[in-house]
């Protein structure tokens, strides 16, 4: 994979992160939440529009529940285009996942709570036949991602267990819906600090069973999922750290991110697979993922 361009949407000296985009009627969107810090009470998500295809943006408009507003996400159903987030209560105890929408990218309807997903946390819906779908995670416990279906957008209904783990915290699911109906999702877990292996999870429409995977060769956060011309592509913030360095555990968290440090350079100059393909100096990687079964052209 290559680059082509670079280019900076906004430079505020605020912390700005967790992003998404869409197109949406020839237009491009990104979001992205704005804060003091990566967890602060100031959080809101920041809705921006590009009519020259990345060169130029202005904002189009600013989202913000009653807590740490984050998470943005984008996509469309044809006819709307939805930004979604989920507002932070009790400093992460447990969160509550809301949404605005527009029909021309002018005017927004305000930030609206979600209905029927309880403290589910929906990350990253998507709209497929007429439906909206997402795999919703909730926490701190029971930890477990269910599957969520709404005919509107804006109620949603518990449809099904994909993974419940005490020991392997699933939460956040990347979902990608085909047009002849596959469903490939990357499924982030926590397991403490080692391992954080995520599965891959398959299923086809209507979605009522998921074959699941667990990639022991890689251990992602914040991840992201892809097809190109029947290839898979991964991406994520990249650990590069193994299981066999448990007593690490027991290091302070400074220490922690020094051996972290140290142990990405290694990685990086000594044992890089040929499935990597590099984004930055930064330990952010896409993994190209073989699957026999998927066509590679």
């Amino acid at each position: 994979m290559k680059v082509l361009s670079i280019r900076r949407v906004t430079n505020d000296r605020r912390h700005n992160a967790f992003t998404g985009a869409c197109w949406f009627k020839g237009d491009l969107y990104v979001g992205y939440r704005q804060g003091d810090d990566h967890m602060c009470d100031q959080g809101r998500l920041i809705i921006q529009r590009s009519r020259d295809a990345g060169i130029t943006w202005d904002t189009v408009t600013v989202l913000r529940g009653d807590g740490d507003t984050r998470d943005a996400h984008l996509y469309t159903d044809g006819a709307r285009l939805f930004a979604v987030g989920h507002e932070e209560i009790e400093t992460g105890e447990y969160g509550i996942s809301g949404f605005a929408s527009t029909e021309d990218g002018d005017r927004w309807t305000p930030w609206t709570r979600y209905e029927g997903c309880g403290h589910y946390v929906l990350w990253r819906p998507i709209a497929y036949r007429g439906m909206h779908y997402c795999a919703g995670y909730l926490r701190p416990r029971p930890f477990g991602v269910h599957w969520f279906e709404s005919d509107d957008g804006h109620t949603w209904k518990d449809v099904r267990v994909v993974f419940e783990s005490e020991e392997e915290k699933p939460n956040e699911c990347y979902l990608e819906i085909l047009p002849d109906g596959t469903a490939t999702m990357i499924m982030r877990c926590e397991g403490g600090f080692v391992p954080k292996h995520p599965y891959i999870c398959r299923s086809a429409y209507p979605f009522e069973s998921w074959e699941m995977e667990k990639l022991t060769d890689l251990t992602l956060t914040g991840p992201a999922l892809w097809t190109v011309d029947g290839r898979v592509y991964i991406s994520g913030r990249w650990h590069p750290l193994h299981e066999d360095s448990k007593d690490q555990l027991r290091l302070s968290q400074l220490q922690w991110k020094q051996i972290a440090h140290f142990h990405q350079k290694e990685f990086y100059l000594k044992r890089v697979p040929e499935t990597i393909l590099y984004l930055s100096r930064h330990p952010i990687r896409v993994f190209l993922y073989h699957d026999q079964r998927l066509p590679h052209r």
